[in-house]
């Protein structure tokens, strides 16, 4: 074999090489834009960099080269082709995936060109999965703060219950039913006044011919007049 015949299978084994990787980048980038293209997509982490460009279809090789952070939120997969790349002083062609950010009110705002191998490590969940997840999430606040009313209301039904077993032992059944109604009674004892009524605004000691009276002051017109610790008169005026 001469040399000719050498260097022409030497040429033919790169051109197949290069047909080879050509389909291998085809079908990848087909399988890739089967999976993302026209999905909206939810991206939790803001830790990597990509090219974003506003109103931009293709990259100027020269000018308008902003390199920011792709920020957590929501975006649209939009397309995927072919576009320039920096590296260095360097130029090559590389395969991107052009997101679209979505606002609040599903409006397409800036784009940002990100090269399918950095797309692939950034952490992503499709619309659907990341929608169905906010409502798990939700749904399992609720059913935390559902069990926590539910504690509650238990907690203080159970206290609820000791209170008025504690009245019914200190004051008979009957006296405990008009406490718990906030009402008093003439003879009720101070003791028993206050668990109904709570503490008085203010206290006032009378003394005449009978004796030693106290008057306690309820808001306005409200007044409950007591004589050796048993309730003797009461002035409520609604």
């Amino acid at each position: 074999m001469n040399i000719d015949s050498i260097e022409s299978l030497f040429i033919e084994e790169s051109r197949f090489l290069d047909i080879c990787e050509a389909r291998y980048h085809d079908s990848y980038v087909d399988e890739f834009a089967t999976k993302y293209v026209n999905q909206n997509i939810h991206i939790e982490s803001n830790k990597y960099k990509v090219f974003s460009y506003i109103n931009a279809y293709y990259v100027n090789p020269i000018k308008g080269i902003v390199e920011e952070r792709l920020t957590k939120g929501d975006y649209h997969c939009d397309r995927v082709g072919l576009y320039y790349t920096c590296c260095g002083d360097s130029l090559y062609y590389s395969y991107h995936v052009v997101l679209k950010e979505i606002d609040g009110s599903d409006k397409q705002g800036k784009e940002w060109f990100c090269p399918i191998k950095h797309f692939k490590r950034i952490d992503i969940e499709f619309d659907s999965v990341y929608k169905e997840k906010q409502r798990q999430i939700e749904l399992e606040k609720q059913r935390k703060e559902e069990e926590e009313q539910l504690r509650q209301q238990q907690e203080e039904e159970k206290e609820q219950l000791q209170y008025h077993q504690m009245l019914v032992k200190k004051y008979g059944k009957a006296n405990a039913k008009l406490i718990e109604e906030g009402e008093v009674r003439i003879g009720f004892t101070k003791e028993m006044c206050i668990e109904a009524w709570g503490e008085p605004e203010f206290k006032n000691t009378m003394t005449n011919a009978d004796g030693k009276y106290e008057q306690w002051v309820y808001g306005w017109f409200s007044y409950l007049y007591f004589k050796d610790n048993k309730l003797i008169t009461i002035q409520d005026q609604e």
